[in-house]
């Protein structure tokens, strides 16, 4: 690069030892195990308890084998050197590093807690040929691990320095440069805090012709495919440089959600989280995306977009501070909203606006799938195979998409096709006061309208502009304040329609067809 410079923000790590791993197949409840397994690591762990022992005082006090009395601080010291162990200490996630592969693993603390005595008993048998017994060994654990938490705390660890583009492959760490360009860097750089790896290596020659060919080009325009690989370039990177939300819409069949599918499985599916818009104001809800970097919706239905808490996709994807409980937790985890959000559906999806229709438009990104002029044959398990085949490919043009974003001051600049697409999708949402501002007019105020009148006129306007129309109950429980607003004009009971009185309004018309 141009300059050295550190590439995260947070606490430098430690000098630690290494350890080995054992894994389980969901590296976010990664197990640790250590293996004193040289005799440098054991003199090295030696040091650690010596200078944990002057500084706090005898480590273990014991009568016999039976341990009567532990050194909270000194041994909760020496494991959280010993082990490496980061605790974030704003999202309340504990981390520690599989050195081979340059990766950050959470920790599950219950588990921690259980295997803390076991690796404890080893080294000391180990280092001094001694077999303990320790008295009550889940509470122990738990308050090891608790005072672990002090030595081991390092707040905003994974924050990314601004400017900072860093992407984790297989095989090497691509930290984007000033000159344009992405810079491999050795998985073995200690200034490099990921917990993000993609699942295929870098390699500059690859190329995808089978997903363009068969998977893109049917279905997506040459804009859209550029919307496309900028989103998800974004995505590999682990954050949403652009504040943007993709829904990606069209007829069931087409592929859409196979190149959601193999955007995931690149990601790593450890790294995805399921979006569920009729939970996200629910006291929990939002402690799962914790350690994430992509929410996704698959094929939702028409209202998903509609649920009261789909308003706070607006903060989960704007850099907003979240702040979240777990269950069974009076702790409260705190973490930056820059999730990528992808939703698919096969129809429109309008949204719940809440009298925010700018912030969505800046929010929002539209893709609409065309109907592939030949049927496309299915072919089992292509996601994974074209991950297999073309995943270095597919990094390669996201890498690209990434680059324009970066180019473009962080952000992906929707075409004018797509900008009218946007406009339409929140006249949709919107709904009943777009249609009374186009189809319905102020006049003399002998003339009248029913509320049903009204319903009617509503869905033929949905129908002429493609929309799916809100229900009755829903429309009628709008109109009053949308008639007062627009046209000052109160809701009455008096309109007479075949001698029976309606609801309606007095004062207003539907507009000659002509205008």
């Amino acid at each position: 690069m141009a300059n050295e410079k550190p590439l995260l923000d947070g606490a430098n790590q430690a000098n630690i030892v290494s350890v080995s791993f054992e894994e389980t197949t969901e590296l976010t409840q990664a197990k640790t195990l250590l293996i004193v397994d040289s005799e440098e690591i054991l003199n090295h762990l030696k040091e650690l308890w010596k200078e944990s022992e002057q500084r706090h005082g005898p480590m273990l006090q014991s009568k016999g084998a039976l341990v009567q009395k532990v050194n909270y601080l000194g041994i909760a010291e020496f494991l959280a050197r010993a082990t490496g162990i980061v605790f974030e200490s704003i999202e309340k996630t504990l981390w520690v590093k599989e050195s081979r592969r340059g990766l950050w693993l959470q920790l599950d603390e219950d588990d921690l807690a259980t295997r803390i005595l076991d690796f404890l008993n080893a080294f000391i048998y180990k280092a001094f040929e001694k077999n303990l017994v320790f008295v009550a060994k889940q509470n122990l654990a738990n308050e090891i691990v608790r005072r672990m938490k002090h030595f081991a705390a390092k707040p905003g660890f994974f924050n990314v320095a601004p400017g900072c583009y860093v992407l984790h492959c297989l095989n090497c760490f691509l930290v984007y440069d000033e000159d344009g360009s992405f810079q491999k860097r050795s998985l073995e750089d200690e200034r490099i805090h990921s917990r993000h790896q993609l699942n295929v290596e870098y390699k500059p020659e690859a190329n995808c012709p089978r997903f363009l060919k068969e998977l893109v080009a049917p279905i997506i325009s040459e804009d859209e495919t550029r919307v496309l690989f900028e989103y998800i370039g974004q995505v590999f990177v682990g954050r949403n440089v652009s504040q943007k939300v993709l829904i990606f819409s069209g007829a069931a069949g087409g592929g859409k959600s196979t190149i959601v599918n193999i955007a995931e499985m690149i990601l790593g599916r450890e790294n995805v989280m399921e979006l569920r818009t009729n939970a996200l104001h629910g006291y929990y809800e939002t402690s799962r995306y914790i350690g994430k970097s992509l929410l996704t919706g698959k094929d939702v239905p028409a209202d998903f977009m509609r649920h009261y808490g789909a308003s706070k996709i607006k903060a989960l994807t704007g850099n907003d501070m979240i702040s979240t409980e777990k269950k069974r937790s009076n702790e409260v985890s705190t973490f930056a909203g820059t999730l990528n959000v992808i939703i698919t559906s096969n129809c429109n999806q309008p949204i719940q606006l809440q009298d925010d229709r700018d912030a969505w438009e800046r929010r929002i990104l539209s893709i609409k799938c065309k109907t592939p002029k030949k049927a496309i044959k299915p072919i089992r398990d292509f996601d994974k195979i074209l991950v297999d085949t073309e995943g270095s490919g597919i990094l390669n043009l996201a890498l690209e998409g990434l680059k324009r974003i970066i180019k473009a001051g962080g952000t992906i600049v929707a075409s004018e096709e797509q900008k009218r697409e946007i406009a339409d999708l929140l006249d949709e949402s919107e709904g009943v006061p777009v249609f009374l501002k186009e189809r319905v007019e102020k006049c003399a105020s002998s003339h009248n309208i029913t509320s049903w009148e009204l319903y009617l006129a509503y869905k033929d306007y949905c129908e002429t502009r493609k929309w799916t129309p809100k229900s009755t109950s829903v429309v009628q429980k709008e109109l009053p304040d949308a008639m007062a607003t627009i046209f000052s004009v109160p809701r009455r009971t008096d309109i007479i329609r075949d001698s029976t009185q309606h609801r309606g309004y007095w004062g207003v018309r539907l507009k000659p067809l002509n205008n």
